[in-house]
């Protein structure tokens, strides 16, 4: 059975001058999406401090401390689940966030260089 065209290897020779054609492509692509998304300026909200980091201090204080401020029967009915169980949790999200911040970046996670030059806003 015969190979279609396509599959050659020997039929298509990418260089370096093609791959940066192509790149410069698809920067150019990039920026005219980029620039025809919307002519209208997005409007930032302003960040409101609602306190969160006092609060979850707060929290731990209130329910995980030796001497905490609410019983656990309050704890059950806040969180519909034991204390045990809450400190469980949260410890194990403690480890895993750990293990996850100690893992090697893959590979394939840096984008290369030459298409951050060419993405660069100069």
């Amino acid at each position: 059975m015969a190979q279609p065209e396509y599959w050659n290897d020997s039929s298509s020779t990418d260089t370096d001058e093609e791959w940066e054609q192509d790149a410069q492509m698809f920067a150019m692509t990039f920026e005219q999406a980029n620039a025809s998304s919307s002519s209208i300026p997005c409007s930032k909200v302003p960040n409101i401090d609602r306190g969160r980091v006092e609060g979850n201090t707060r929290l731990i204080a209130d329910y995980f401390s030796d001497n905490p401020t609410y019983p656990e029967e309050m704890f059950k009915r806040r969180f519909r689940m034991s204390r045990l169980l809450g400190f469980l949790w949260i410890s194990s999200a403690q480890t895993d966030l750990r293990i996850i911040s100690d893992l090697p970046k893959p590979r394939w996670f840096d984008i290369p260089h030459r298409l951050i030059k060419l993405i660069k806003p100069m």
